[in-house]
C-alpha cells in the first residue's frame, strides 16, 4: 500500500489512563492495548477486518518492530514496549518481537550504544538478538510495525495477499511526531 494511502491513526480521540506515557511507543502501546475491560475508550484502531471485539477473544496481541538490522531502532522499541508491557501487568496479553529487514546482523546483540541508552532508561536489551524478517511473520504477527519508509517499502514487496492491514509505519501511530 502506497504510504500516502495509508490511514494514520489518530491518538487525541480517547483518553489514556494513567500512567501510559504520551511517547510514540506509548502512543504505540495505547492504541494496541486498549482492551476492555482494561480501559475506556471512545476508539479502538482496526485494520482491515480485525475490530476490538475479536482482540478482546484473543489471549495475546503480537507486535513486531522491523528496522534494517535489527541492531539499533527495532531491538530498542521492543525493548521499550516490552517494558512499558510489563509495567502495565499485561505481558499475558501482549507478544512482543523484532527483526531486521537486512541479514548481516542475524544472531547479533544489540549495538553497544543502543544498549547504553536504553539501560540508561531502566530498558534491558540484552537477551536480544538479530534476527530477519521472514513472511511468516506477516501470519504471526497482529501489528508489524515498520520503524522507516524504506523498510516499510521493503515489507510492503514481501507482504503476503491478504495480510497488507497488518504492516503500519511506526510513526502512524504518533501522527504529530517529525518525520525524516
Amino acid at each position: 500500500m502506497p504510504l500516502a494511502s495509508r490511514n494514520v491513526f489518530k491518538p487525541d480521540s480517547f483518553d489514556i489512563p494513567a500512567p501510559v506515557e504520551t511517547t510514540m511507543l506509548g502512543w504505540v502501546f495505547a492504541s494496541i492495548v486498549f482492551l476492555p475491560p482494561l480501559c475506556s475508550c471512545s476508539i479502538i484502531p482496526t485494520f482491515g477486518n480485525t475490530n476490538h471485539r475479536e482482540y478482546q477473544e484473543r489471549a495475546v496481541v503480537k507486535v513486531l518492530f522491523v528496522c534494517l538490522g535489527n541492531i539499533c531502532r527495532s531491538p530498542t522499541a521492543e525493548g521499550v514496549f516490552r517494558t512499558l508491557v510489563d509495567r502495565e501487568g499485561l505481558a499475558d496479553k501482549i507478544s512482543v518481537d523484532s527483526a531486521g529487514t537486512g541479514s548481516w546482523h542475524v544472531g547479533e546483540a544489540p549495538d553497544q550504544r543502543a544498549t547504553a541508552a536504553a539501560r540508561k532508561r531502566g530498558v534491558d536489551l540484552s537477551e536480544q538478538r538479530a534476527r530477519k524478517v521472514q513472511i511468516s511473520d506477516f501470519q504471526s504477527f497482529d501489528y508489524v510495525l515498520a520503524m522507516d519508509a524504506d523498510n516499510y517499502a521493503s515489507l510492503s514487496s514481501t507482504c503476503p495477499p491478504g495480510k497488507e492491514d497488518r504492516l503500519r509505519l511506526f510513526l502512524d501511530f504518533a501522527p504529530d511526531a517529525g518525520r525524516d
